[in-house]
């Protein structure tokens, strides 16, 4: 009596079956949630209270358990109506043994961990993403690049890396406030946005420096017709909020496309694009600058 107050106390659903799938036993959460009496469940099978697909599912993952005698983990989704959002349950089953060690069923859990799964996934966006702009950060720039470059490498896949670089940024926030610079930063962030192409990508670096990658960029000419529609978009002054004033901004860019035979990691291929960008910078009549052919 005792341990059965402890399983209906536990706010998991508990059930059990023997090995043709019926069921032996089920605590109070279970009942509940099956909204039936005790007589109406027990003896009963995963077909009376399931659709047939799903039934049949569950009970292979039952015979899994049963014939390997080892214990089943997984994470099921379930759209929840009432909600209108997708719940995540974590199920346990594990193989019942009787004294002379022989299989007589499972025991099955099943918890909700639709919390934890949805602040696992907010600390996965929040480590991959820039707070200020929204934008994907230096750590999920480097993932995607090495998926880029990796399959670069297998299939000869064309792609370019442009290294973006605000001029004077200093002065801005030492004339007009960190406050100021930010919008600038945020601005420039939707207006990369609003360029891209449909399979770019476009992030912040650090600082003042952006990123963008081009999916299937195989010559300077794509580019170069990238920048021309792109500079008239970027050259336009930002209005800011926090003061009313009006400033013109200027990009230095770098870009580097791959493959190329002298690039041998991700990391030489941020270099190239890095050199680049810096030739821009200190050349006040050529806005970028770019290694490939």
């Amino acid at each position: 009596m005792v341990l059965k107050e402890i399983l209906d106390s536990l706010p998991v659903s508990i059930y059990r079956v023997d090995c043709i799938g019926q069921i032996t036993y089920v605590n109070e959460v279970m009942r509940k949630q099956l909204g039936l009496p005790l007589d109406d469940i027990i003896g009963k099978t995963a077909y009376d209270f399931h659709p047939d697909e799903l039934a049949k599912k569950y009970q292979s993952d039952d015979i899994k358990v049963i014939e390997s005698k080892e214990v089943f983990v997984t994470v099921e989704e379930h759209w929840r109506e009432s909600e209108n959002k997708m719940t995540y349950v974590e199920v346990i089953k594990q193989p019942l043994f009787d004294d002379s060690g022989e299989c007589i069923g499972i025991q099955g859990l099943y918890s909700d961990v639709t919390g934890i799964r949805e602040q696992l996934i907010d600390a996965e966006h929040r480590a991959k993403t820039d707070p200020l702009t929204n934008l994907p950060n230096r750590k999920a720039i480097d993932i995607q690049l090495n998926h880029y470059f990796e399959k670069s490498l297998r299939n000869n896949f064309c792609f370019g890396l442009a290294f973006l670089d605000l001029d004077d940024f200093k002065k801005i926030n030492d004339v007009n406030g960190h406050i100021a610079g930010d919008e600038v930063l945020v601005e420039l962030s939707k207006r990369l946005l609003h360029l891209t192409r449909g399979n770019d990508w476009v992030g912040r670096y650090a600082g003042d420096e952006f990123v963008i990658i081009f999916e299937n960029m195989s010559d300077r000419k794509t580019f170069t017709e990238w920048y021309q529609r792109a500079k008239l978009t970027l050259s336009k002054p930002v209005k800011l909020k926090s003061t009313g004033n009006e400033i013109l901004v200027n990009l230095s860019i770098g870009v580097c496309l791959c493959p190329q035979s002298h690039l041998k990691s991700v990391d030489s291929l941020l270099n190239e694009a890095d050199k680049m960008m810096y030739k821009a910078k200190a050349d006040s009549n050529q806005t970028f600058y770019l290694s490939g052919y």
